[in-house]
């Protein structure tokens, strides 16, 4: 019985510290899971998980350099509704990879993608994924610090959902089917060309029209010394 409230009284004394970490935690668990289930996963930036460690490690950042003026201002009583709701929104998405890995969420998902016409069904559970925990994550920063949290980790959260977007875009409109994104593509296209080149390339870039692809630039890189060696990529 002593211990018990032994291990209470460090609790609440300890009680703001530990609110400030948990949106932390509330992924530590879920991504730890992924990636014993799925590890090749997390060595892939396209269409992988290894933004995912990226948000995590923003959330750290922005937990380190504003330790002092996060407080947990709106966990007030541990019976009320909010904090029901925040220790909900901290479960959470744990249990969607439950859901996804093993209850069939993600078959689920690939088969609507796919009724609907979706190019790249196969990714949307993944592109899902991403975008569940950014709102997720919205949700137990605001439950805890209110609005005033939401600004503070709004770096990782907008990271998040904008990875996920994009993927979500592609999945839909693949290639260069989704022209607002390929207005930059000569742009980006042409800086590739000019580092490839001071890393001693040749480079060239053509134009083609497709009519799944749309209209791609393709850069060809050629090693100078054996011109049999060259590289040749489609940008979307």
């Amino acid at each position: 019985m002593h211990r018990m409230q032994s291990i209470l009284s460090i609790l609440k004394k300890h009680a703001s510290s530990l609110i400030r970490l948990l949106p932390l935690l509330a992924f530590v668990v879920p991504l730890l899971w992924l990636y014993l289930l799925y590890p090749a996963s997390f060595e892939s930036l396209w269409k992988g998980r290894a933004f995912q460690l990226f948000f995590v490690w923003l959330i750290a950042l922005e937990l380190i350099l504003g330790w002092e003026n996060l407080q947990a201002t709106e966990i007030k009583k541990l019976a009320s509704v909010r904090t029901i709701a925040f220790i909900a929104a901290l479960v959470l998405p744990t249990m969607y990879v439950v859901a996804s890995c093993y209850l069939g969420l993600n078959t689920m998902i690939s088969s609507l993608a796919s009724q609907t016409g979706v190019t790249f069904a196969q990714f949307m559970p993944l592109s899902t994924e991403y975008l569940v925990f950014a709102c997720l994550f919205c949700a137990a920063v605001f439950l805890a610090f209110g609005t005033r949290g939401l600004k503070d980790f709004a770096i990782p959260a907008f990271f998040m959902a904008i990875v996920g977007a994009i993927y979500t875009i592609d999945n839909v409109y693949p290639y260069g089917q989704f022209t607002p994104f390929q207005f930059f593509v000569p742009t980006t296209a042409s800086l590739a060309a000019a580092i490839l080149n001071l890393m001693g390339y040749n480079t060239t870039i053509t134009f083609t029209q497709d009519s799944l692809q749309g209209r791609l630039p393709t850069l060809t890189a050629t090693d100078p010394n054996n011109p049999l060696r060259s590289a040749q990529l489609g940008i979307a």
